[in-house]
């Protein structure tokens, strides 16, 4: 299944967010309320591509072939293109497994919440270390996940695209001190990041790394 949109309406969401950032209130108003219409996000990716991921802790890189997981590549393609990974927390980091994904903005965040996409029919690439993936446990919506170590046991059900060619230092560097997600750890639960976004973890989890800025590499 393809999910190209037609050229019209991927054009005028890449100028809406394009322009936002250099113009006034009215276009930051337009690339806001295309944050929120997960219907708009639907280019193809390119059969390969480089994103560039800028943290709190450094940068890093992953590397994508479309080829691995054509469903799973183009929607991390068009969060990156959208701006919806921009300001996102990596909000459950321990020694296996770090996930981001989650928008700091709660009306963003909650506009994805029914946006699931299909799983990829094949597996190509094992969960090994630096291995990147839309979390399945989230339905393959936004939340994305970066093997620190071999998770080979999640093979059956997360399906990577890519792989953190350069920068996985960065990764093992990130805060690992709220552990699980509560009442077993101390990460937040679902509902506190999407009724408070970023404010509230601002506030209750200052520790928390986070991503600066992710683009499209030229």
């Amino acid at each position: 299944m393809t999910f190209r949109a037609p050229l019209p309406t991927t054009v005028a969401v890449s100028v809406a967010l394009a322009l936002a950032a250099a113009s006034g209130p009215t276009l930051e108003g337009q690339a806001a309320r295309a944050k929120t219409s997960p219907e708009l996000f639907n280019e193809q990716a390119p059969a390969t591509f480089k994103a560039n991921f800028d943290t709190s802790k450094g940068s890093f890189v992953v590397d994508v072939r479309r080829d691995w997981a054509p469903i799973g590549a183009d929607r991390f393609y068009n969060l990156i293109k959208g701006g919806l990974y921009d300001g996102n927390r990596f909000f459950y980091v321990t020694d296996r497994v770090a996930l981001f994904g989650i928008n700091g903005e709660p009306t963003v965040a909650k506009a994805w919440l029914y946006a699931k996409i299909p799983n990829d029919k094949t597996r190509v690439q094992s969960n090994v270390k630096g291995t990147v993936a839309l979390s399945q446990s989230n339905g393959r919506k936004t939340q994305t996940q970066i093997s620190i170590e071999d998770n080979v046991s999640m093979d059956p059900q997360v399906t990577p695209f890519g792989t953190v060619s350069s920068g996985m230092n960065v990764i093992q560097r990130l805060y690992t001190g709220y552990g699980e997600m509560f009442p077993t750890g101390k990460a937040p639960t679902m509902t506190h990041m999407l009724q408070g976004g970023n404010a509230y973890l601002e506030k209750n989890y200052p520790m928390m790394d986070y991503i600066k800025a992710a683009t499209i590499v030229p």
